[in-house]
Formats: C-alpha cells, sequence, structure tokens
C-alpha cells in the first residue's frame, strides 16, 4: 500500500497543492522555505491529528484541509477550521 496523492488547501504556506505520487521512489525538492517540510507536517496531521490548534492554518484563510488517496482507493481527509475540526 503506498499514497497515491496528497492534497493540501491552506496549509501552512500552500494555498492549494496537489502531488502524485509513484509507488517507487519519489523526491521533493525545492528551494528553501518552498513548502517541503509542511507536506511532512500534513502527512503527520492526518496520520496522528498533531500538532492539534489550529496554529498551521494559512493566515488567509480560517480553514486548511489535507487529504491522502491510498493506492487502494481509499481517501482519509482531515478538515480544520477556527471554528471547528473534521474528521473522514
Amino acid at each position: 500500500m503506498y499514497i497515491k496523492r496528497l492534497k493540501l488547501e491552506n496549509f501552512q504556506g500552500h494555498k492549494s497543492t496537489e502531488l502524485t505520487f509513484d509507488k517507487h521512489v519519489n523526491i521533493i525538492t525545492g528551494d528553501t522555505d518552498s513548502g517541503k517540510t509542511s507536506l511532512f507536517r500534513a502527512l503527520y496531521k492526518i496520520i496522528r491529528d498533531e500538532p492539534s490548534g489550529v496554529e498551521f492554518i494559512s493566515t488567509w484563510s480560517n480553514y486548511c484541509l489535507i487529504e491522502v488517496e491510498l493506492d487502494s482507493g481509499y481517501v482519509i481527509r482531515r478538515y480544520v477550521s477556527i471554528k471547528r475540526n473534521k474528521n473522514g
């Protein structure tokens, strides 16, 4: 089983980002402060629901969405807003 797709909305510096992964090796590169680490933070948030709170919501929004699609077709979503949290 592997992560097929990662989608972020309003998560830290990512306004709208969608990445598709290969089942083999994937390499993430980019300049300093381009959002690489926040991809891993988003995965940690979806797996462990940590960190708690809303500090990772982008300053221009009042919510964020993290969505992971596995190769099996199963989709995991975590929606966090300043007013409420939802899991699905």
